[in-house]
């Protein structure tokens, strides 16, 4: 078994108006931001090799809220995956773990925000468990990983962007 760390990602997000200056409904950008990314029934649109996602168990026993310990299958070509939600910090950290056939893989997002300005960041870091013999090739490994999570990186800030609108 070897473990690859992707290089992380980032990006930001301008919100609408100065932090201190949301008052009674306005819902304040990082919140929106964290919102977006944790819509699960979106992740489609930004996660590779995903058609569909389904809530399998909620972290909370009602389904009503998600959590650590919240499982859904992951539906797409070369068939289904499961993804675990390890850590859950709302509006400041998560991390899953997605199995497959051939290794699993972790995911973290940190979404942090600028108080002085209207900026909100998100940095998306992975690591890869390499099993078998695709530890042998596992340089290339990392290389294609490291740019599926480029463009999902880029994806997800185009769907945050159009969840702040």
């Amino acid at each position: 078994m070897a473990i690859l760390t992707i290089p992380p990602c980032s990006f930001q997000i301008e919100t609408q108006a100065p932090i201190e200056g949301f008052v009674g409904p306005i819902v304040p950008g990082h919140f929106k931001v964290w919102q977006g990314l944790v819509d699960y029934q979106h992740w489609h649109q930004w996660m590779e090799g995903v058609e569909q996602v389904q809530l399998v168990e909620s972290g909370d026993d009602s389904f009503s809220q998600l959590g650590r310990g919240s499982a859904f299958r992951l539906r797409g070509p070369a068939g289904h995956r499961t993804l675990e939600i390890l850590l859950w910090a709302p509006s400041q950290r998560l991390v899953y773990l997605i199995g497959t056939s051939t290794g699993r893989y972790a995911c973290s997002f940190e979404v942090n925000l600028d108080r002085q300005t209207t900026t909100v960041s998100v940095v998306v870091g992975g690591e890869i468990e390499v099993l078998g013999v695709r530890r042998l090739v596992s340089t290339l490994i990392a290389y294609r990983y490291q740019r599926v999570f480029a463009r999902q990186c880029q994806r997800l800030a185009n769907q945050l962007s159009k969840h702040l609108l």
